[in-house]
């Protein structure tokens, strides 16, 4: 989580947390090299504070600094406007994540989410606050562990006599071309094709 507002950045990462999402505390290499490009007074912990006079180019370069050597999956940005620095909505698209995914808060945007256009990622969003950017994570982070899941094998199923099913349907459109319900012997005939038993009918 980086902000140019550390209460903005405290209050994203509870939010982050509460949507099942976990917020690491980085290692002593990253925090030096976080201070060593915002300076003595920022917060480089996790969450970043980088500050209120932070401008676009050192809070994009916060975010690759932050994204670089793998510590982190996905980075949230948030920006606050402050009269001491203009912060384009697109920073976090433009800025190189090394294959790290960036979602944007822009604290004032009146929508929930918007859409803005980026340098090289066309359209991008950006989201108002911070729990909607959260949750928008986390079910990018669900549906990304449903993809790794490994591929189901259809299981065998031991005495199905699909051929059987298949001879007895062809024999009936033979006979109705039009298609129609299974007279209830031929119905119990194609569920025992499949290992289903069922009380046949008596017609008196």
């Amino acid at each position: 989580v980086i902000s140019n507002a550390g209460g903005t950045g405290v209050l994203a990462a509870d939010s982050c947390v509460e949507a099942g999402l976990s917020v690491p505390e980085f290692s002593t290499a990253l925090r030096e090299r976080l201070s060593t490009l915002l300076g003595p007074a920022a917060a480089c912990g996790n969450p970043v504070d980088t500050g209120a006079g932070a401008d676009g180019a050192m809070l994009g370069q916060a975010v690759e600094t932050v994204a670089a050597p793998g510590e982190v999956d996905a980075v949230l940005l948030l920006l606050v406007p402050t009269a001491l620095a203009e912060l384009p909505p697109t920073l976090g698209a433009d800025a190189r994540t090394h294959g790290v995914p960036t979602v944007t808060v822009l604290v004032d945007q009146a929508a929930s989410v918007d859409s803005v256009l980026g340098a090289d990622f066309g359209r991008v969003p950006v989201y108002g606050d911070a729990e909607s950017a959260a949750r928008a994570l986390s079910h990018a982070c669900a549906y990304a562990e449903w993809l790794r899941r490994p591929g189901s094998e259809v299981p065998a199923v031991p005495g199905v006599r699909s051929h059987d099913a298949a001879r007895l349907l062809s024999l009936f459109l033979a006979a109705h071309p039009d298609g129609g319900w299974l007279p209830p012997d031929r119905a119990a005939d194609l569920l025992a094709c499949y290992g289903i038993r069922c009380a046949r009918m008596v017609l008196a």
